[in-house]
């Protein structure tokens, strides 16, 4: 709307149309406009780097008993009525023209001016303070805003060491480091350990490791490939309890001995023993397992392990938790048995498994075969996977009936593994293999022999006859 001036001379002036929201949002319109207070507000969010100042000669104090404070709230409040130039206090003539862009921007003239939104906008532009920065909409590029300085207030032009402060990021850091960079980064944190560390093995200090220093270590403080074992040396023949990280070397003289692992070690000692030469006696060391300690060989718990051939070593370290002596290294060739029928041959009852008498051991380093009491018994001394050999050397024919046979491998007394069935032939011999995993201690293994409907005969072992009874056992794991 307008409102009408009496200028006292009769005639009437008039005051500019309100500025419009399209024109307040462009600023760019150079006619005259009447502006609130709200208008410049509004202006000033859009267009300014700033806050929201007010323009001179735009705003006015109520005057004549009315409440408004701005031209155009008069007007709503008069309804177009005239207001006489003394009861408004001003009068049109008091406006001495359009501001100029000079006088917008430097923001001294006192003067009362009429102004345009785009002179608005050149006074924003030029005049009002930082915007605060819950009312930022333009930045310059690489700007990020935030605040460094403590406590609350304004918000600042944060420079590069401020944001890495911020953000806890050192300088120079990378987000897509190459294996290269990070493997360099880390080899400058973290140095080689020195073969005297390696060997000494008492540094408590992260260090990283190459295969030469492990090796270096292993050869100087544990046990592994080869029997390597650097513990100091004792040889000792004597029945006795053996010492402690110590690595016991064993020639036996005069009989066969028994080796006592320590009752109350410390947890964590090693002991080491080692068979290193023959000279009388049967050549076996049994190692008894001392007190209510166990032997955990390999996760199966034995009371004695038996050393029998030159070179058999164990090493073995305490569990005191468990009170169990774990094995960590296995240096032992055997059991190995090579073992025959001889001198009678023996009487197979038709239709009946009988067991295989082997009644000689030509070699039995761990003496696992019985030949005396359960004659065929077997009783491997070490746990672990045995392979058996049987070869049977029979009649071809029983009158004229060449029949069916069979061998079954027995273990504990009942039959576990079956072998093939065959039947008499020119050749005479049968041949097995059976292969069985043991507990190294109360599992013992047979050979049984069946023919199915009359007696026959197992013949004794005779190179010079081709008669071949005999049979090997080995430990394959």
């Amino acid at each position: 709307m307008t409102i009408d001036f009496n200028d006292g001379g009769g005639g009437s002036a008039e005051l500019p149309d309100q500025v419009t929201s399209g024109e307040r949002t462009a600023g760019t319109e150079t006619d005259l406009r009447s502006f609130s207070p709200a208008d410049v507000a509004a202006m000033a969010t859009i267009h300014g780097p700033g806050g929201t100042p007010t323009a001179a000669g735009v705003s006015f104090s109520p005057v004549g008993g009315l409440s408004a404070t701005n031209v155009q709230d008069m007007g709503a409040e008069l309804d177009s009525e005239k207001i006489s130039n003394s009861a408004l206090g001003v009068t049109v003539e008091s406006f001495a023209g359009a501001a100029s862009q000079l006088e917008a921007e430097a923001g001294l003239v006192t003067a009362k001016r009429t102004w345009s939104p785009e002179r608005i906008n050149q006074a924003i532009q030029a005049l009002a303070p930082a915007r605060p920065v819950d009312f930022v909409s333009n930045v310059d590029s690489s700007t990020i805003l935030g605040r460094a300085t403590a406590g609350n207030g304004p918000s600042e032009e944060l420079t590069a060491a401020q944001v890495r402060t911020l953000i806890n990021v050192e300088n120079g850091a990378t987000a897509d480091q190459t294996d290269a960079e990070i493997e360099a980064a880390y080899n400058a944190q973290v140095s080689v350990i020195s073969q005297a560390e390696a060997e000494a093995g008492t540094s408590t200090v992260v260090r990283r490791w190459t295969a030469q220093r492990v090796a270096q270590a292993i050869a100087a403080l544990g046990g592994g490939g080869g029997g390597s074992f650097a513990l100091p040396t004792r040889n000792d023949d004597s029945t006795e309890t053996v010492p402690v990280t110590t690595d016991t070397r064993v020639s036996i003289t005069t009989a066969t001995i028994t080796k006592t692992l320590p009752t109350s070690p410390t947890d964590g000692v090693f002991v080491a023993i080692t068979l290193d030469a023959v000279t009388a006696g049967t050549g076996r060391v049994t190692i008894s397992r001392g007190g209510t300690n166990t032997i955990d060989w390999k996760g199966v718990q034995i009371n004695s392990v038996v050393l029998a051939e030159v070179g058999d070593r164990v090493v073995f370290c305490f569990d005191g938790d468990n009170g169990r002596w774990r094995l960590v290294y296995d240096g032992i060739k055997g059991p190995y048995l090579h073992a025959r029928r001889i001198t009678s041959d023996q009487t197979m009852t038709a239709n009946t498994y009988d067991l295989v008498e082997w009644n000689q051991a030509l070699v039995d380093y761990h003496g696992i075969l019985d030949t005396s009491t359960n004659v065929g018994r077997i009783t491997p001394t070490i746990p672990g996977v045995y392979l058996l050999e049987p070869v049977l050397t029979t009649e071809n024919q029983i009158n004229g009936i060449r029949e069916l046979k069979t061998m079954n491998l027995y273990v504990n007394g009942s039959s576990e593994v079956w072998g093939s069935v065959s039947q008499f032939s020119d050749s005479e011999h049968q041949k097995e293999n059976f292969s069985y995993e043991v507990n190294g201690s109360s599992d013992y293994l047979e050979i049984y022999y069946r023919a199915y409907s009359q007696d026959h005969v197992l013949f004794a072992y005779n190179a010079g006859t081709n008669r071949r009874t005999e049979m090997r056992v080995r430990r394959i794991k």
